[in-house]
């Protein structure tokens, strides 16, 4: 059974008393703009834990009919005022939105302890800035913000492609 909390652990009071899991994992896919709004919640409660952060495609998830309609983009819209966020500034091409270098490069940042920086400052850039996600300019802004280097974003790019010769041979 599990222990009361103890009540002088602040982590433990912060979370409603209950104790918190060392294996919560947040999955979460650039082309949704709920998970930029989790993203930005987990933000402001990290101190408290430090979730695993999983940069999916939703191809990779099971389908989940999410609607390019008024009313739910008003909902989201109001629900970020709610939040204390930056104002959604919708990406052209939304919710088609071409994500697989973001992928690849948050996979990246994750190698190396950044991945939430990262994913956060991409959220952003896309729905705060209405940026294309498949912009190679996009994917610097938010590395930029999270220091990382632009050619660690070239080469984490590069590995992931095949190469000429190899789509020659």
């Amino acid at each position: 059974p599990p222990h009361p909390a103890d009540p002088t652990d602040l982590t433990a009071l912060q979370h409603g008393g209950g104790l918190v899991p060392s294996n919560i994992a947040f999955y979460f896919d650039f082309t949704s703009p709920e998970s930029y709004l989790a993203l930005e919640r987990f933000a402001k409660t990290m101190a408290a834990f430090a979730p695993e952060f999983v940069p999916v495609r939703e191809s990779s998830l099971d389908p989940l009919p999410m609607p390019d309609d008024e009313p739910r983009r008003l909902a989201l819209e109001e629900l970020a005022t709610t939040r204390d966020v930056l104002p959604f500034v919708w990406p052209e091409d939304f919710p088609y939105l071409d994500t697989e270098d973001a992928v690849t490069v948050a996979t990246y940042a994750k190698s190396i302890g950044k991945v939430a920086v990262f994913s956060l400052s991409l959220f952003r850039q896309i729905y705060a800035a209405g940026r294309d996600p498949s912009d190679i300019t996009t994917l610097y802004l938010a590395a930029a913000a999270s220091e990382i280097h632009p050619r660690a974003i070239d080469q984490a790019l590069s590995r992931s492609r095949p190469s000429h010769d190899a789509d020659e041979a």
